[in-house]
């Protein structure tokens, strides 16, 4: 009579259940191969991952996080990067062990330039943070430019959400790229001016962040660029004190240092100024030509052309996939 058999559902014991039809036979069969060859392709992604130099925790955790938005910082791949850091470019996630924080996996780490700053490098007064004097003559040295820090904060200043730039790093606020870049470019001092910050706690906050930065990049060349200002005998005020400050700190690390506490002067910037304190975007076109031409005086990069970087489009939203090489000309990623 069939009594305690379920012959349609396909969950019996086996031991009175129908067999299944031909057709949902092959079906299983079907199935179980993708399963298998997906368990196979994500041994060879976290295997990959692992070898490029460190550890994966929580990967498929950590997947999912990053396409939530739930990640450090809240933001998804391809996100704006206002929302203080981006994956967008990224192929992955990885752990340093000798910093402890997770980072994200690039194609290419030595085309990178990382710019940890403020507003100046983020974008204020209607200019776009790919439109921003540092990240305009970075992409003209040729560097893929990875920005990472919020407008409002700096050495000692934090802005409510975002924290200052090296407990905003320890915190995991935002993560680095992994691997030694090419080049490493730390901006800021306006902030800490505007929030009354001792020379003794932006010098503190300078070395401590270099010092995280060296952890991570040991092999990767840090410059400095100071605080945008009138010249002293102008009202340069605090601002230019600061950009000195950051200038002896600066020294004190052993890193590159270029002054900007006399540019809004010297260069005739203060007409350029939007908004008594960010440049507009002409503005930003003089200084990246200005700062063009003080990296190159290090040695920074090759010939530089801030019309050509200003011509090229917006970056868009298309990781790299790890087997496809990158190309030859590659748009900035934030």
């Amino acid at each position: 009579m069939g009594h305690g058999h379920d012959r349609g559902n396909g969950c019996g014991d086996g031991r009175g259940d129908a067999p299944a039809p031909r057709r949902g036979r092959r079906g299983l069969l079907k199935a179980a191969g993708a399963l298998a060859a997906a368990a196979v392709l994500a041994g060879l992604c976290l295997a990959a991952s692992a070898h490029a130099g460190g550890q994966v925790p929580g990967a498929a955790a950590q997947a999912e996080a990053l396409r939530a938005g739930t990640g450090p910082g809240g933001a998804a791949p391809g996100a704006d990067e206002h929302a203080g850091w981006s994956t967008q470019g990224s192929v992955g996630t990885v752990r340093n062990r000798s910093t402890g924080r997770d980072e994200l996996l690039y194609p290419h780490p030595a085309r990178l330039a990382v710019v940890v700053g403020d507003s100046q490098a983020d974008g204020a007064a209607g200019v776009p943070g790919e439109r921003t004097w540092p990240r305009l003559a970075l992409r003209a040295a040729g560097y893929q430019v990875v920005y990472r820090g919020r407008g409002g904060t700096g050495f000692t200043a934090a802005n409510g959400k975002f924290l200052n730039y090296v407990d905003a790093l320890r915190s995991g606020q935002w993560l680095l790229p992994h691997g030694n870049v090419g080049l490493v470019l730390v901006e800021g001092g306006g902030n800490d001016a505007r929030a009354g910050a001792t020379d003794e706690r932006i010098r503190a906050g300078f070395l401590d962040l270099v010092a995280e930065l060296r952890r991570t990049y040991p092999e990767s060349r840090i410059v400095a660029v100071g605080t945008l200002a009138r010249a002293a005998h102008e009202g340069g005020g605090r601002r230019n004190a600061v950009d000195a400050a950051v200038g002896r700190a600066a020294r004190e690390a052993g890193v590159d240092f270029i002054a900007a506490g006399d540019w809004l002067t010297t260069a005739g910037l203060a007409a350029r100024l939007a908004d008594g304190t960010h440049l507009d975007a002409e503005g930003h076109r003089i200084a990246a030509d200005l700062f063009g031409q003080r990296l190159a005086g290090l040695g920074v990069g090759g010939p530089l052309d801030t019309t050509s970087a200003l011509a090229a489009p917006a970056p868009t939203a298309v990781p790299v996939p790890t087997a496809v090489p990158a190309p030859t000309a590659v748009p900035e990623v934030p």
